[in-house]
């Protein structure tokens, strides 16, 4: 029977773990013939091991070949049958059965060296993202990083990538968009198409498109998706489908491509539908709806958003229902329906507070400014605007503050208020000159 090699993962692991159930550190193995260091790196795999280096740290170990192909059996043995556990739990979170999840996790103990160290973390985290406690979250996904790192392990999937992909799912999350590019950025620099997991580059791929479209990169978007577009069929996860599907009709809106967006959203529609994901066939659903508001078709606008209202009257994804209040302000006040306008603003308003989704109560607030200065209702208008250039300054929604400064900068002009426009003129000077930043070109709001 052959020999154990002493460089592959999971002899290295049992030697660790033999050592440490021993009690022994690295020095109390140390001695004439073998330094720390070199046990440390035979642990570690850090450098090719030695055969004379092996067999005697075998010895210190008491251990022989034969004993070790046995714990290595063994061990390999547990290890699947952990990796199945570990399968189960994820798929619980999936489904959003958190605590039988969280139950499983509380039972395992795991060392830091072990080669599901980065997977545990990552359910952990999981979990953790699941209830919304953000900063838990990131604190499971970069340990499950750095432990990586910290002991040479070498996974046998993209679990890194999709740690990576998580952490910038969080800092979306907390409006930090520029982050969460980073970390897609950097799951897609670690991710090796030779290991299992291979559909996490097209989750990475879609969020950084989402997160760039956020940050109004609509050119850096559209290249991003562009790539992603021709490998389609390839891809396994039908909400990155679907999700793609919204963001093509995104982007060929802005470009004023209709019809071409069109045909996308109700691609998208059909097989949101089909497949069951109601939530995003009511998002595309909504800007389908834009798409005819853009072009004054506003009856047909309106039946979209109310469909959408209509569809969820349980108000299961309630960030549809802010979507489609806020284009339906905007379509009232097209036709100077301002008594309707304004209570679907407020409605878009309360709830965005009410969820603290702080993006979107940005541009509720902003429509809501817009429908009182078509009024002429300058002074009414000034705190809707002035509270979105504070939203916008605490996440740094810079596009969107762009947007309100110019808004309210054009109340104070036509106050004759010098002081303030002056004020807000500066800051929107700044903003250019630093980020090379405009108005957002890609949103749909109602002129005035």
């Amino acid at each position: 029977m052959e020999n154990c090699n002493p460089d592959h993962p999971m002899v290295r692991y049992v030697l660790r773990k033999v050592r440490a159930e021993q009690g022994l550190r690295l020095k109390d193995l140390e001695d004439y013939q073998i330094s720390s260091a070199s046990i440390s790196n035979l642990e570690r795999g850090e450098v090719k091991t030695r055969d004379g280096t092996f067999e005697y740290l075998l010895k210190k170990l008491g251990l022989n070949q034969k004993k070790l192909r046995e714990l290595v059996e063994n061990e390999k043995e547990e290890i699947e049958e952990l990796q199945f556990t570990l399968e189960c739990v994820e798929s619980l979170l999936e489904q959003g059965i958190n605590e039988p999840a969280i139950k499983q996790l509380e039972q395992i103990q795991l060392e830091d060296f072990h080669p599901l160290i980065s997977y545990f973390c990552y359910l952990e985290g999981y979990y953790n993202r699941r209830l919304k406690n953000w900063p838990q979250a990131r604190k499971s996904f970069q340990k499950g990083i750095r432990l990586c790192s910290q002991h040479n392990l070498k996974p046998q999937d993209n679990i890194l990538a999709a740690c990576y992909n998580q952490l910038s799912i969080c800092s979306y999350n907390q409006h930090n968009f520029s982050q969460a590019i980073a970390f897609a950025d950097q799951g897609l620099k670690v991710f090796d198409d030779t290991l299992k997991r291979e559909d996490i580059q097209y989750s990475l791929q879609s969020n950084k498109i989402l997160y760039l479209i956020k940050s109004s990169q609509m050119n850096y978007a559209a290249q991003t998706l562009d790539k992603l577009w021709n490998s389609i069929d390839k891809i396994k996860r039908k909400v990155v489908v679907i999700t793609l599907h919204k963001f093509q009709s995104i982007i060929l809106r802005s470009w004023g491509m209709y019809p071409k967006a069109t045909m996308i959203c109700e691609e998208g529609i059909r097989f949101a539908s089909i497949n069951g994901f109601q939530d995003q066939q009511l998002d595309i659903l909504n800007i389908l709806g834009s798409i005819l508001l853009e072009q004054n078709e506003l009856h047909k606008a309106k039946k979209r958003f109310q469909m959408v209202l209509l569809m969820d009257q349980k108000l299961d994804f309630p960030f549809v229902h802010i979507d489609a209040h806020t284009y339906l302000a905007i379509l009232h006040s097209k036709q100077k329906d301002w008594q309707t306008a304004e209570s679907h603003a407020t409605s878009a308003i309360e709830m965005s507070r009410k969820i603290t989704n702080d993006f979107r109560l940005a541009k509720a607030s902003i429509v809501k400014g817009d429908i009182l200065c078509k009024q002429m209702k300058w002074e009414q208008a000034i705190p809707f605007y002035q509270e979105t250039i504070k939203i916008t300054t605490k996440h740094g929604f810079i596009n969107r503050k762009y947007t309100a400064l110019s808004r309210l900068s054009r109340c104070f002009d036509v106050l004759n208020n010098h002081v303030e426009l002056i004020t807000c003129m500066k800051q929107m000077l700044e903003i250019q000159n630093d980020l090379k930043i405009t108005s957002e070109e890609d949103e749909i709001y109602d002129f005035f």
